[in-house]
């Protein structure tokens, strides 16, 4: 009996030390993000055009193939949203644009896309480490949706 346990004992520290450096990991991972999508078209425009704060996420999957104790490379798939939201009012200076004093918009963009990143992981386990490689990414959809709101009237979609 003595015997048995010594050797079960024994097995158990066997597959422990195994686990901390296996070949192969997966995993999932997520979370929010802000987004500014930053262009100067937009930025050039006067104070009548404000960048809203905006929130969104990803979601996704990732495998890693371990070399060493130090070394891997991990392949993610990664369904992320970019979105920015733009308001503003137009003054009395913007009347000869037609657009006319008071009046005012929202703009908002969502954009979807599948990102997927190969990249080379080298650094000790529960330390600091750094991943370098390429990403790609596919834009799976995009909407943009804009109200504008005459002074005097209800809003055209």
């Amino acid at each position: 009996m003595k015997k048995v346990l010594i050797i079960l004992i024994a097995t158990l520290i066997s597959f422990n030390a195994n686990a901390q450096y296996a070949l192969w990991h997966a995993g999932l991972l997520g979370g929010p993000s802000s987004t500014w999508l930053l262009n100067s078209n937009v930025s050039n425009i006067p104070s009548e055009m404000n960048y809203k704060s905006t929130i969104a996420g990803c979601f996704g999957a990732s495998i890693s193939r371990n070399f060493s104790e130090k070394i891997a490379i991990r392949l993610e798939l990664i369904y992320s949203m970019h979105n920015q939201s733009y308001d503003g009012t137009f003054s009395s200076v913007d009347v000869p644009y037609g657009f006319g004093n008071g009046a005012s918009y929202t703009d908002e963009m969502k954009l979807n896309y599948l990102d997927i990143p190969i990249l080379f992981h080298l650094g000790k386990p529960n330390s600091p480490f750094l991943e370098v490689g390429p990403q790609f990414g596919f834009l799976m959809s995009a909407k943009q949706d804009h109200t504008y709101t005459p002074a005097s009237g209800s809003a055209i979609t």
